[in-house]
C-alpha cells in the first residue's frame, strides 16, 4: 500500500509543481468579501445593531434588522473579526479566510453575558459557550480543521489532537474516548444522525481508515467526550458534532483538489428561483488506476458524493436538506496474496448513504425548533478465503435500513429559565447474513466448526428529553435533564437523569460539573445473529465530570477536567470468557460468536485531562494537551483487566506559524502509552494450525510506546479571481516503527509484527475559482 502511495506521490508531484510554477497574468488579484449573519447562541434569534470590526484595522459594521451585515473591498487573507453587543459577551472570530473575488460567509452567536454590574468591562475572547454544555467540549473552525498536521485534510483525525482521544493506529480514524471503544460514538451532521463518516467502515462500529467528507464544505467540529445533556441518546462515550457552513448565495463558485488518496470537485451557489443555496461535491481515488497501468499491486477504491441545500421559506422558516454517499471496493486477489505474504484473498464491497431533511423554525418568542427526517443505507458484501487451501474463511452479506426521527427545542421564559425538550426515534431494519468457516476458539484451542446466520431484524427505539437550566446567580448555572427511551428489542424502557453545573468563579475562571446515565443498545450485525440476544439489558455508562478553564489571555485556555466513568450490563462471552466483545468490535473488527453472549459485564474508566489551547488571533497559534487514564473491565472470572485502548497516558503538542498570508508552517508531535494486549500461544498455535492466545495473560502484554512527528507547510497562491493551496504533510516524519499488532504466521511457523504507516509524505492541492 505504501510503496504505491510513494509512486502516486512522484506522479502527483509532478503535477503540482507545474500547477506552481505557472504565473497568472493577472498582476493582482481581486478583493473579496464577508458576509454574515449573527444570532443569539442559545434561541437563534437574529441580532440586529451587534457591531462587527475587524482586527488591527479601521474597517467594521453593524448588523441590520435581520442580523445580517457585509463588508467588501477586501484583499485576500486571513482576518480576524471582533463582534460586541450590549448584553452579550464579546466574541471574537478567527480565521476568516477572505479569497479573490468570493463572498465568505459566516454565522456568529453571541452569548448573553452573566455579568450586570456597572462598571465591570468583559474582555473579549475567541471561545464561545453554549448554555448547558460548558463541560467536556472542544471545538474546531473550519481552518483550524484543514490545516492540522498529521490529518491529510481528515475530520476524524482532527479530533486525535485531543487529550480525550486515544491514540489506536495511524491506519484508522476511528476514536477510542476516555477508554471507550469506536462503536460508543455517535455523529451529527447539521442535527442529522450519519452511522459514520468514514470509507471503509467495519459493521456495528463508527470507525474507517479515511474521511469520506469533503473538509471545505466543514464549518464546525466539535466533540462531547462526556457528560452530555439529555438530547442525545442511544451512545455510552462521545458524541462529535459537525456543522457545514452554507453554499454561496451570491455567485457560483467552484473547487477542485487532489492529494496523495484521490481528486475531486465541487460547486456552490444560489439556487435559482428561490432564497437559499447548495453546495455539491464529488471525489474519487486514483490509487486503484494507477496500480490498473502499472499492472502490478493492489489497491483500494472510494468515492464520495455529499451536498448541502439550504432555502429560506421566509425570515422564521429554513429548510436544509442533506446527502453523504460513500462507497468503497477492495480486491485482492490469491496471486497477490501470496506476493504480499497475506493468509487470506477475497474481496470487501460497501456502500453507505444518508439522506436528510430538516426543518429549522424561528419561534414568535425567543425560541426555535429544528425537526428532522433521515434515511441511512448500510450495504456490505465480502468474501474471503484462505491462501493455503482455499477454504472459505468469512462472507457477510448484510443490508440494513435506519430510518430516523429527530426534534428538538429551546424555549428562554426569562433570562434566568431556560427549557430545551424534544423527541426522536430510530427504526432498524435489515437481512443479515453471516458464513464463518472452521476455526478454533483462540483461548481454548477447541475446535469451532463452520457455521452460518442468516437472519432479518428489525429494532424500534423511541425516545423524548427534557432539560431545565436555572441561572441561580448571574455567575451559577444549574441544568436538570431527563431522557426516556424504550428498546423494542428487548422491550426494555430506560429513564437516564443527566445535570450539570456552570460556576463563573472569577472573570477567567468558570468551574464546571456533570452527572449523567447513558444507554446504547447492541449494534444490529451482533443482535441479528441470534434470538437470545433479546434478553440482554442495554448497557448503560454512568459519567462524573469535574473541570475548571482559566482564559490565560483573550486567546488562550487552559482548561483541565476529571472524569470517572462506569459501565454495567455489557455483553460478554461464555466460550471466551477473559475478553471483552465491544472492544474487539472496535479493535478487531470481530462479528462472530454473538449468539453465546451474556449480559452483566462491568466496566470502568477515569483519568484526568489537560489542555492549552490558543487560537490564531494573530500568527501564532497551538495545543499542548496531556492526560493520564486508566480503562479496565471485569471478565467472568471476576477478574479486573485492561480494555484494548487502555493506553495509561498521552500527551501532544501541536503548533502552527503564520508569517503572512501566504505561508504557514505547522508541526504536531504525539506519545502515548503502549496498547494491551493478549500475546499469543505460538506452541498452541502451531500444533492445531489456527492462531491461538496465550489464556494465562489476557490482555497482560503491552505494546511498546507509541510516538511520532507530523510536519506540514501550506503555501497559498492569489490569483485575479481564483485561489491555489498547495501543501505537503509528512506523516511520521522520523519513520517510528509503531506496532499495529502481532500475529500468527502459519507458513513459517512464527510470530508476525504488523507496522503501523511509516513515514507517508501527503501532498495535496485545493484551486478555488
Amino acid at each position: 500500500m505504501q510503496t504505491i502511495l510513494s509512486t502516486s506521490m512522484a506522479v502527483l508531484t509532478a503535477v503540482l509543481l507545474s500547477l506552481v510554477s505557472f504565473q497568472p497574468l493577472a498582476a493582482q488579484s481581486e478583493p473579496g468579501s464577508i458576509k454574515g449573519t449573527v444570532v443569539n447562541a442559545q434561541t437563534q434569534q437574529y441580532l440586529p445593531g451587534a457591531t462587527i470590526a475587524i482586527e488591527g484595522s479601521k474597517r467594521g459594521t453593524i448588523s441590520n434588522a435581520a442580523g445580517e451585515f457585509s463588508i467588501g473591498d477586501l484583499e485576500p487573507g486571513a482576518y480576524t473579526l471582533k463582534i460586541t453587543m450590549l448584553g452579550y459577551a464579546p466574541f471574537v472570530k478567527t480565521d476568516v479566510i477572505i479569497r479573490p473575488a468570493r463572498t465568505t460567509s459566516v454565522e456568529i452567536g453571541l452569548t448573553e453575558t452573566v455579568i450586570e454590574s456597572e462598571g465591570v468591562e468583559v474582555s473579549a475572547g475567541a471561545f464561545s459557550g453554549v448554555s448547558g454544555e460548558r463541560i467536556s467540549r472542544t471545538s474546531f473552525n473550519a481552518e483550524e480543521a484543514r490545516r492540522a498536521p498529521g490529518t491529510g485534510g481528515d475530520v476524524g483525525r482532527v479530533l486525535t489532537t485531543l487529550p480525550s482521544v486515544a491514540q489506536t493506529d495511524n491506519r484508522e480514524a476511528g476514536l477510542a474516548v476516555r477508554g471507550g471503544s469506536p462503536a460508543e460514538n455517535a455523529y451529527y451532521i447539521d442535527h442529522i444522525p450519519v452511522p459514520n463518516i468514514n470509507h471503509f467502515p467495519s459493521l456495528g462500529n463508527a470507525s474507517g481508515a479515511i474521511s469520506l467528507l469533503n473538509m471545505d464544505f466543514v464549518d464546525d467540529i466539535s466533540l462531547r467526550a462526556g457528560g452530555f445533556n439529555a438530547q442525545y441518546a442511544d451512545r455510552l462515550s462521545s458524541v462529535v458534532g459537525i456543522e457545514f457552513r452554507e453554499g454561496n448565495r451570491d455567485s457560483y463558485d467552484a473547487q477542485l483538489d487532489i492529494n496523495a488518496t484521490g481528486f475531486g470537485g465541487g460547486i456552490e451557489g444560489p439556487l435559482p428561483g428561490v432564497d437559499g443555496s447548495f453546495m455539491v461535491s464529488a471525489k474519487r481515488s486514483f490509487l486503484d488506476l494507477l496500480v490498473n497501468g502499472l499492472g502490478t499491486g493492489i489497491a483500494p477504491r472510494f468515492a464520495n458524493v455529499q451536498g448541502k441545500g439550504v432555502i429560506d421559506l421566509d425570515q422564521k422558516n429554513r429548510l436544509t436538506i442533506l446527502e453523504v454517499y460513500g462507497e468503497d471496493d477492495f480486491i485482492m486477489d490469491k496471486d497477490d496474496a501470496i506476493d504480499n505474504e497475506d493468509r487470506e484473498y477475497g474481496q470487501s464491497n460497501s456502500k453507505q448513504n444518508t439522506v436528510g431533511l430538516t426543518w429549522r423554525r424561528l419561534w414568535d418568542g425567543p425560541g426555535y425548533s429544528k425537526t428532522s427526517l433521515s434515511y441511512s443505507l448500510i450495504d456490505r458484501d465480502e468474501n474471503w478465503s484462505n491462501v493455503k487451501d482455499d477454504i472459505l474463511q468469512l462472507r457477510t452479506d448484510v443490508r440494513e435500513n435506519l430510518f430516523n426521527f429527530r426534534n428538538t427545542n429551546y424555549y428562554e421564559f426569562t433570562d434566568a429559565h431556560r427549557l430545551e425538550f424534544g423527541a426522536d426515534a430510530s427504526m432498524t431494519t435489515g437481512d443479515y447474513l453471516f458464513e464463518f468457516g472452521a476455526t478454533v476458539n483462540p483461548t481454548t484451542s477447541e475446535p469451532i466448526p463452520a457455521f452460518a446466520v442468516a437472519q432479518n431484524a428489525d429494532n424500534f427505539r423511541g425516545g423524548g428529553f427534557a432539560s431545565w437550566t436555572w441561572s441561580i446567580l448571574p455567575q451559577l448555572e444549574l441544568t436538570g435533564g431527563l431522557r426516556a427511551d424504550y428498546y423494542d428489542w428487548n422491550e426494555e424502557l430506560n429513564i437516564a437523569p443527566r445535570v450539570s453545573a456552570s460556576w463563573l468563579a472569577t472573570q477567567r475562571l468558570t468551574i464546571n460539573a456533570a452527572w449523567g446515565q447513558y444507554y446504547q443498545t447492541l449494534p444490529m450485525s451482533m443482535l441479528a445473529q441470534s434470538t437470545l440476544s433479546k434478553g440482554l439489558a442495554t448497557p448503560r455508562a454512568d459519567h462524573a465530570v469535574l473541570g475548571a478553564d482559566y482564559m490565560l489571555t483573550s486567546d488562550t485556555k487552559l482548561s483541565i477536567e476529571g472524569y470517572y466513568k462506569t459501565y454495567t450490563d455489557m455483553p460478554l462471552d461464555p466460550n471466551d470468557p477473559v475478553h471483552f466483545p465491544v472492544d474487539a468490535i472496535g479493535l478487531e473488527n470481530s462479528i462472530d460468536n454473538s449468539a453465546g453472549f451474556v449480559g452483566g459485564g462491568e466496566a470502568r474508566s477515569w483519568g484526568t485531562e489537560l489542555m492549552i489551547q490558543k487560537k490564531l488571533a494573530e500568527d501564532f497559534y497551538g495545543i499542548i494537551s496531556g492526560s493520564w487514564f486508566r480503562s479496565e473491565y471485569k471478565d467472568l472470572t471476576g477478574v479486573w483487566r485492561n480494555r484494548s485502548y487502555d493506553n495509561q497516558y498521552m500527551a501532544s503538542i501541536i503548533g502552527g506559524f503564520k508569517p503572512n498570508n501566504l505561508w504557514e508552517f505547522s508541526a504536531r508531535w504525539t506519545i502515548a502509552g503502549g496498547r494491551p494486549y493478549t500475546p499469543i500461544d505460538l506452541a498452541a498455535s502451531n500444533a492445531v494450525g489456527f492462531q491461538v492466545y496465550d489464556a494465562s495473560r489476557p490482555m497482560g502484554e503491552r505494546m511498546p510506546v507509541y510516538h511520532n512527528l507530523n510536519v506540514r507547510v501550506d503555501r497559498r497562491f492569489n490569483f485575479a479571481g481564483s485561489s491555489l493551496i498547495v501543501y505537503l504533510d509528512v506523516w511520521n516524519v522520523y519513520n517510528q516503527e509503531n506496532v499495529a499488532f502481532y500475529r500468527w504466521d502459519k507458513e513459517e511457523g512464527d510470530i508476525d509484527t504488523e507496522l503501523q504507516w511509516s513515514t507517508l509524505p501527503v501532498l495535496g492541492m485545493e484551486f478555488e475559482f
